[in-house]
């Protein structure tokens, strides 16, 4: 009999350690199971970074694909349209000279083709200009787009390491204030 109670109390004694053990053990392997995910998220993300950086020079070649088709683009549209309106401008030109030269005699210097006909030169050559202004504006808007857009990643970095560094601390304080409550209990 005296041995059976002494199994009883080993078994009682066992299972007490176990009761004491057990939640340190069981915290335990699920702080190491979270750590163990937390690493395998920050190597996947370190992955998906390292696959983003090799298409950087994919991106940079279709920006600079883009600028050259836009640039090209809008220097055939501006040849055109110059020589359209020479085609134009010879055409009206070469009908109305002979007229006008007649009658000139008649007229102030106001009424020579030559008047209108210089001034809708100058309009096409400033549709033109303004038209390649146009393109190097909207390719210094699209640059400073990009150039903020990199400035604003970098302040979002800033922002969530500081956010990180209170969320640490916070979860500190949180651990400490805990182990006082349980050592003071």
């Amino acid at each position: 009999m005296a041995e059976e109670a002494k199994r009883v109390e080993d078994k009682i004694d066992a299972v007490e350690t176990l009761q004491e053990v057990g939640p340190q053990v069981a915290a335990q392997e699920f702080q190491s199971t979270i750590n163990k995910s937390l690493d395998e998220t920050k190597k996947n993300v370190r992955k998906s970074i390292d696959e983003s950086r090799n298409k950087i020079p994919q991106y940079a070649n279709v920006v600079k694909n883009y600028q050259e088709q836009a640039l090209e683009s809008t220097g055939k549209m501006a040849e055109d349209y110059v020589e359209a309106q020479k085609s134009v401008i010879n055409s009206v030109f070469d009908a109305s000279v002979p007229y006008y030269e007649n009658v000139q005699t008649m007229y102030s210097y106001w009424f020579s083709p030559r008047v209108p006909i210089g001034l809708w030169a100058r309009s096409v050559s400033n549709i033109a200009e303004n038209t390649l202004a146009a393109t190097r504006i909207n390719n210094d808007i699209l640059f400073g787009n990009i150039d903020a857009a990199g400035r604003a990643f970098e302040r979002i970095k800033q922002h969530t390491e500081e956010l990180s560094r209170i969320n640490v601390n916070n979860a500190k304080t949180i651990a400490n204030t805990a182990a006082e409550f349980t050592v003071n209990r």
